[in-house]
């Protein structure tokens, strides 16, 4: 009998059977997560940043708008620019409009393409793309309070583990008088590693969508 559930990141790796009379324990087979990017144009750089990390894409198109919005456009745009080869197109708000309006549309936006699982290398150094950074710490805390910056992203290649000594690149950047420019890198120890909902990880693999707190040292 196929059991085969989705549950959100915080379920244990190895949950009960939720069978009446099974017993047994199921087996983690991947860990998916998603991306919101938002389609008003005044947001394309959150989309780009997205886009970024991303294994494939839902491109979701309004079946009681013309198509193609301008938006919509940009959107397959960025995803060409990406490189991004696997995306599924779907309509939504069909229930809004006459089923001829709706298969009209469909033409244009061509039949769904079904995304394949991607190869992951977990035996590589790792690799993460860091898109963004931010402060945990609150206004006015004390030196001894103060718990550092927490860097967001995801898991290129290998398998980030806590206590590992990390490389941030390209890490302080300086432009000298003469038009030089010197990058030094700054190196690190992961001291905290969570994924959604605040759940706390001993290591990430590639896809994970992280925020990792490192312990910055300057060499």
């Amino acid at each position: 009998m196929n059991t085969a559930r989705s549950y959100g990141s915080a379920k244990e790796d190895s949950p009960l059977c939720d069978v009446p009379g099974c017993g047994a324990k199921k087996k983690l087979l991947r860990h998916v997560s998603f991306v919101v990017c938002p389609g008003h144009d005044i947001l394309m750089a959150t989309m780009l940043n997205g886009v970024a990390i991303m294994d494939g894409a839902l491109l979701l198109i309004a079946a009681n708008k013309i198509c193609s919005q301008p938006q919509t456009l940009e959107h397959l745009a960025a995803i060409e620019i990406m490189c991004l080869k696997h995306i599924i197109i779907l309509q939504k708000k069909v229930d809004l409009v006459q089923q001829d309006v709706s298969l009209n549309q469909h033409s244009i936006i061509q039949e769904h393409i079904r995304i394949p699982i991607p190869k992951k290398d977990f035996e590589s150094p790792p690799n993460m793309i860091i898109i963004r950074s931010f402060d945990v710490n609150k206004p006015g805390s004390e030196h001894d309070a103060m718990k550092g910056s927490v860097a967001g992203g995801s898991i290129l290649r290998g398998v980030l583990k806590m206590n590992q000594i990390i490389e941030i690149r390209p890490g302080i950047v300086v432009k000298h008088e003469n038009g030089n420019i010197r990058c030094t890198p700054i190196y690190s120890k992961v001291v905290s590693l969570f994924a959604a909902e605040q759940n706390e990880l001993q290591f990430a693999v590639p896809g994970d969508l992280l925020g990792l707190a490192p312990r910055w040292t300057l060499l």
